[in-house]
């Protein structure tokens, strides 16, 4: 198969009436991807919304979303794959022209094949579920990837627990014996590798707010330390790294050539 780069975003949590918490401008986040997308030199085949497009209750966000996401599209030339979350409006979602107007869809990208999934009950339901199993039933020849807003596994964060799909052992079982390759999520505010029935599961770091992951166990506590994850898909496999959004110090710069070990710098 053709490798494929994707930018797996996950939870801008658009808003209406300001910036959420006071600094969190959603649309603008989806803006910046763009420009770091740029930045890099980077062309990605996909771009990759898993969820949580919007703040719960803020649907007036949505035409603001639809213009940041085609101006992506523009900026980048792909295609950007959206699925709902828990905070998204299931009705308001679907205006969206990137949804194409339905909660759950097929996508191929080259030779692969995209499984967009809702998930935004916290469940997948019977009836997708058989949707899903129908699909898999002829392998693609590229595979198949899967996105959903739920994470099929849990955080290791205690104060995430039971926030995972609540039928992760049932999406186990469809997937069983399939062409499944990858399954992307978003929902945890903190980026994850896992697996599911050893099928790779990688959480996308959130576009809003980051989990602080050293908070009590009875806490939530959001950091501003917006995030991204660019992926490379091919026939060996994948391979993921997160991108910042917000500029940290610079310790030291040098032609990527040169680098053979930090202790060569010091």
């Amino acid at each position: 198969m053709h490798s494929l780069v994707l930018a797996h975003v996950s939870d801008p949590h658009a808003s209406v009436g300001g910036p959420l918490y006071g600094t969190v401008n959603g649309v603008d986040r989806l803006d910046l991807v763009a420009g770091s997308l740029a930045a890099m030199g980077v062309r990605p085949d996909a771009i990759i919304v898993a969820g949580d497009l919007v703040q719960s209750g803020h649907t007036e966000a949505y035409s603001d979303v639809a213009a940041a996401l085609t101006r992506l599209e523009a900026s980048t030339g792909a295609p950007a794959l959206v699925v709902p979350g828990n905070h998204d409006h299931p009705l308001a979602f679907l205006t969206l022209p990137q949804s194409a107007s339905v909660n759950r869809r097929i996508v191929h990208i080259g030779q692969t094949r995209f499984a967009l999934l809702d998930s935004s009950s916290g469940s997948l339901g019977t009836a997708q579920l058989r949707w899903l199993a129908q699909q898999l039933s002829e392998p693609a020849a590229g595979g198949t990837v899967l996105v959903l807003h739920h994470p099929p596994v849990p955080s290791p964060l205690p104060s995430l627990a039971g926030r995972e799909l609540s039928d992760a052992d049932e999406l186990a079982a469809v997937i069983a014996a399939t062409d499944v390759r990858l399954i992307l999520a978003g929902h945890f505010h903190h980026s994850l590798s896992a697996q599911l029935a050893g099928i790779p599961v990688s959480v996308s770091p959130a576009l809003s707010y980051q989990q602080d992951p050293t908070a009590a166990a009875e806490q939530v506590c959001g950091v501003d330390l917006p995030a991204y994850s660019l992926i490379r898909l091919d026939e060996r496999g994948h391979s993921v790294v997160s991108i910042p959004l917000h500029s940290s110090e610079i310790l030291f710069t040098s032609h990527s050539r040169n680098v053979t070990a930090v202790s060569t710098l010091t």
